[in-house]
This record gives C-alpha cells, structure tokens and sequence, in this order.
C-alpha cells in the first residue's frame, strides 16, 4: 500500500468515517516495520489499540440483558406523603416574605422622618442652614492673600538681577581683556 493511500485512509480515520475494513488495513500496515519517521505517533497508536481491546466473553451479553433499564442507582426519592405538606410550607415562606417586602418598600427610612411639627420652626431652620452654606460660598470669592504675596517676589529680586547683569557686564569686560594681545607682553 502507497504512502499517499495510508495518508487518505488516515485522515478519514481522524474524522471518524473509516470502515471497519479501512481500520484492519491500517491496524495492519502499523503492525509492520517498514513506517516513516513521521508516522511513529501512529504506529503507537494503532499497537496500543490492538493490544488492549479485550473481546467479550461467552456471558457478556447474559449479563448486559439482565441489568434493568430503570433501576434507580441510590437515588433521593420523597415520599407522596410529604409533597402536600412541602408544597403548603413553600406558600407560607413565600407569602411571608411577599409580604416583608412590601413591608419594607412602603415605610420610609428614619432619615425620611419630620423632625419638626410647626412650620415656622421648620422654615427658619431651613433659613439659618441656607445662610451658612451662602457664607461659606462667599468666602471662595475673596482675596487670595498669599497669591498678593507672590507678586512682591519680583520687586524684592529686582536688586539681584541688576547685580547679576553688573557681574555679567564685569565678567565679560575681563574676557576681552585677557583675549587681548596687548596685554599678554
């Protein structure tokens, strides 16, 4: 068999539409010794398979017939006679807690609460909060004192910068005097 018609046969295999004569032809060219390199995964393959599928013995199918189709293996099963009184305990929790809910929706939180029971009182509490909060307002629209400050910084510096252009100036009288050739004798 060509290595090109093992290839094919391989790839059906892997998609799972080999025949049953297509699965013998490879379990047999696996089993010789003249495989490529490149199919050595194969080859282990198709030796492990035929070496450890065990065939059924004589009893096998005796004993696969007489395993009951719906046996229940263990399973949590509840009496008939309890499913009334369940389902009667799950209206009851359920109304209780339809009912909390409600509950607790429609009254309002304690914040919520009035404090005051005249008006008046009420009003000029509400007057003399409002005046505070305008005051604290009006105290971020005056002066920044400390940015006054900063702009006397330049004024106080300007002696520093006449003299550092007096040592500029000083600096640069003595740069020409020594490049001269004058004053090199």
């Amino acid at each position: 068999m060509d290595q090109k018609e093992i290839n094919n046969i391989l790839k059906r295999y892997y998609e799972g539409i080999t025949t049953g004569n297509e699965e013998e032809l490879l379990e047999e060219y696996f089993s010789g010794s003249d495989i490529p390199s490149e199919l050595e995964a194969e080859k282990e393959w198709f030796r492990y398979r035929r070496a450890n599928i065990p065939e059924p013995g004589e009893d096998f199918f005796v004993k696969l017939s007489s395993i009951p189709l719906n046996e229940n293996k263990k399973g949590y099963s509840v009496s008939h006679k309890f499913i009334a009184p369940l389902r009667i305990a799950a209206m009851i929790s359920l109304l209780i807690t339809g009912y909390l809910f409600v509950r607790n929706i429609q009254s309002a939180p304690a914040y919520m609460k009035d404090t005051y029971n005249d008006p008046v009182v009420a009003m000029a509490e509400v007057q003399k909060i409002l005046s505070q909060v305008s005051s604290n307002m009006n105290k971020g629209t005056g002066e920044l004192s400390e940015i006054n400050r900063l702009s006397v910084v330049p004024e106080a510096l300007a002696p520093f910068a006449r003299a550092s252009a007096t040592a500029k100036k000083s600096m640069e009288s003595l740069g020409k005097s020594n490049n001269n050739p004058e004053n090199k004798k």
